[in-house]
């Protein structure tokens, strides 16, 4: 399955010509997970507290292949592994946390906002699952996963530096996760008691019954799934298509109105332009007597200015509004940028409201008017 021709968050058009609009604007598809613009993805660089559901996924025996098959085999194995694994968490709208050795951990739920986030993950899972029959045959060797998937509130955000290394998941489910991926036998998707329950129809013969995990004072309420073709048709969602197609349709008119991705990039290089032909119709009133100043020029670019500075104005209150409905927090590099848009509107209002106050200081009459 191809990655979403738009961002699943804001819209932002990724592929075809619009997206090579996009990518010029600075805005292309984010490297934990393509179905995510890079601007969205940024908005985790400085905290999300969120409901997820964790996946912790590991190749099993890694140990043993090292032995085996020796450093340079294991690792290719294990690229497959990982690649495969996150296709499959990237299909169903999960992002990728980080790789730990031959294991990787996955969240769902944020930012990419979905309410059965839990029935995703566990569709993420049995992919995983199932993919293993696929990488066993290209390798010639019998490989098996292990995979933990519980739900909680975390703290996503960057720990430490500001480096990619340091972005992590901090919470419960996550711990949980890895206990129950080291409580799983290889084939298996173990999972907390609310996973169980949200896919139960997928999965009738599951019980939950009590696990003891490291780190944790009292048994974990778990069951134990396995995959099928069959569980993988029940888990997948019959609407997801239907969902994609609206936000394409949508796509460009909400970057055109302001999505906080590629509004951005494209509003900020107007301001900048129309600021700049402000300062030049001024600069060319004062030191020609008006050479421009006589012409229906002035009066186009003087409302280009305005009109431009009020579309600035707005995009910031829109973008901070959707922001704050969302629950998300903004990165620091869409700050910086939200302010230099502030800066350059009031510029531009400020040039046109000093232009209009000389037509009055020195002729007498509106600045509309001309001469």
């Amino acid at each position: 399955m191809s990655p979403s021709a738009n961002c699943q968050v804001c819209g932002a058009v990724l592929s075809g010509p619009l997206g090579l609009l996009s990518l010029v604007l600075g805005v292309r598809r984010s490297p934990r997970n393509p179905n995510l613009c890079n601007r969205c993805s940024a908005h985790l660089k400085d905290g999300l507290v969120a409901e997820i559901t964790a996946v912790f996924a590991d190749l099993s025996g890694f140990t043993r292949l090292t032995r085996e098959l020796g450093p340079e085999r294991t690792s290719a194995i294990v690229d497959a592994f990982l690649r495969a694994a996150s296709q499959a968490i990237h299909r169903h709208d999960g992002m990728v946390d980080k790789f730990l050795g031959d294991a990787v951990l996955a969240v769902f739920g944020a930012p990419i906002r979905r309410p059965d986030h839990a029935r995703r993950a566990v569709a993420a899972a049995v992919d995983i699952q199932l993919m293993m029959d696929a990488l066993s045959a290209r390798f010639g060797v019998t490989l098996g996963a292990r995979v933990g998937v519980s739900s909680g509130t975390v703290r996503l955000g960057h720990v430490g530096g500001d480096d990619a290394a340091s972005f992590t998941a901090i919470g419960d489910a996550v711990n949980r996760a890895s206990r129950l991926e080291g409580a799983a036998a290889v084939g298996e998707i173990a999972v907390d008691a609310e996973i169980l329950q949200a896919v139960a129809a997928a999965f009738p013969e599951a019980r939950a019954e009590p696990l003891e995990l490291k780190g944790f004072d009292e048994p974990v309420a778990a069951g134990r799934l396995r995959a099928t073709a069959a569980t993988a048709a029940a888990l997948r969602p019959a609407d997801d298509a239907q969902a994609v197609r609206r936000v394409g349709r949508w796509a460009a008119v909400l970057a055109a109105l302001g999505a906080p991705c590629a509004g951005f990039y494209l509003f900020s290089p107007l301001i900048v332009a129309l600021g700049y032909g402000a300062v030049f119709q001024n600069a060319t009133f004062l030191l020609v007597d008006g050479f421009l100043d006589d012409g229906p020029a002035r009066i186009v670019l003087s409302s280009l200015s305005i009109a431009a500075a009020l579309a600035c104005l707005g995009l910031v209150v829109r973008v901070r509004l959707r922001r704050r409905r969302q629950g998300n927090v903004a990165a620091r590099g869409e700050r910086r940028q939200e302010r230099k848009l502030l800066a350059l509107a009031a510029i531009a209002l400020a040039l046109v409201a000093w232009e209009h106050w000389v037509h009055l200081a020195l002729y007498g009459k509106s600045f509309w008017h001309m001469r």
